[in-house]
């Protein structure tokens, strides 16, 4: 299995990064994918994909949490992009949920990390999630249409990351042949239930898995104490959910999502 989206950069693995990936690896993980999600993340996420080669690789972007700061972090995003160790440009899209960055920003670093996408032939990973509420939904897909339709008619691919939208959310994803991807949240059966129901609805060859580690842990992990740090060893309990919701086994979920993967970031580990 690949863990397709990973906070490795994050200070809450400071003290044990190479423990978290051994046992990773040591609990049926054999690739990782490093999340860019500032210029500061981007850059340290490559850093250790050159100290990892054969086992990671890594996305660089803004997130649009930090779009405010895209002029100062485009230089960086801009080296990184061709780089070979990086196979995808992001997290970047749109946040309307706590609104850190204004949905002008945010739309100008999404348009802005789409041309790089675009420039060197690369799939975007992209965070859309809109504001709680009625109509909000329709707002921040009117916005995606607007910016994202030009770059997808335009040969742009992509991975929507931490899916946790609606049937109409993920509809419009997959008419842009976009792949989608789970993490713990579909393990949590009160606020991931609609999510479970979705499953059923995303075909196998759109489906990747993800931890989003250290955030969203499983709910589903074994044992009376449960970890409030997720790591990318328990990508299993999420397979192990996505696999059951589909009714096929988690060694066939790992096979038809490590495909995906080699399918849209043209990358597998050794």
């Amino acid at each position: 299995m690949i863990d397709i989206g990973l906070n490795l950069t994050s200070d809450k693995f400071s003290s044990d990064r190479k423990e978290i990936i051994d046992r990773a690896l040591l609990n049926g993980v054999k690739g990782f994918i490093l999340t860019g999600t500032s210029q500061k993340a981007s850059q340290q996420a490559y850093d250790l994909v050159k100290q990892n080669a054969k086992i990671m690789v890594s996305t660089a972007g803004v997130h649009p949490h930090d779009a405010k700061n895209w002029s100062t972090a485009k230089h960086t995003i801009e080296k990184l992009a061709p780089l070979n160790g990086v196979v995808a440009i992001g997290e970047c899209g749109l946040d309307y949920d706590r609104m850190f960055s204004t949905r002008d920003e945010q739309m100008f670093a999404f348009k802005a990390q789409l041309d790089l996408a675009l420039k060197y032939n690369k799939p975007v990973f992209l965070h859309v999630r809109p504001k709680i509420g009625e109509g909000e939904v329709k707002r921040i897909m009117d916005d995606f249409n607007e910016v994202f339709v030009p770059y997808h008619q335009k040969g742009v691919k992509g991975i929507v990351h931490c899916f946790t939208g609606n049937k109409k959310m993920l509809d419009a994803f997959l008419k842009y042949s976009l792949y989608i991807g789970i993490t713990g949240w579909v393990c949590d059966e009160n606020r991931g239930e609609q999510l479970q129901k979705l499953i059923k609805y995303i075909p196998d060859d759109k489906l990747m898995i993800e931890t989003d580690a250290p955030y969203l842990t499983p709910k589903n992990i074994e044992g009376d104490k449960k970890p409030r740090r997720n790591e990318p060893a328990f990508l299993h309990y999420v397979a192990k959910k996505v696999a059951e919701l589909k009714g096929i086994s988690i060694d066939e979920l790992g096979k038809m999502t490590d495909e995906n993967v080699k399918s849209l970031f043209q990358w597998s580990p050794e």
